[in-house]
């Protein structure tokens, strides 16, 4: 399983500074700063929803309520993964971690049972 890149919030504000105020395209600043143009892109829409909260890396440690809550937004809402990843994104959950979050609460609750 390969490792995930981690950005800092600074390089985040920058490239994102740089297409909203300088109107680069994600193309461009993809190739200028080798990050992928999808990743710049869930970058925009965390920030357009959620602000500076929305782009700060934090270490995700989830409850069991947490995880409960997002899976009940998710239903409830019936909606995409990544439009859940962008509302729960005031805490920075990413569309990998939701489905992280199924799996994982899935797999839990099958224990709880047994």
């Amino acid at each position: 399983m390969s490792r995930r890149t981690k950005y800092s919030y600074e390089l985040r504000k920058d490239i994102l500074r740089q297409y909203i105020e300088e109107q680069k395209s994600l193309s461009s600043l993809s190739n200028e700063y080798a990050v992928d143009a999808s990743i710049i892109r869930k970058w925009r829409d965390m920030y357009l929803c959620n602000g500076d909260k929305g782009i700060k890396p934090i270490n995700n440690k989830y409850s069991g309520k947490f995880k409960e809550d997002v899976l009940s937004y998710y239903y409830s809402h019936n909606i995409l993964l990544r439009a859940t990843a962008v509302y729960t994104s005031n805490i920075n959950v990413s569309i990998s971690e939701i489905n992280y979050l199924f799996s994982q609460f899935a797999f839990e609750k099958k224990k709880a049972v047994f």
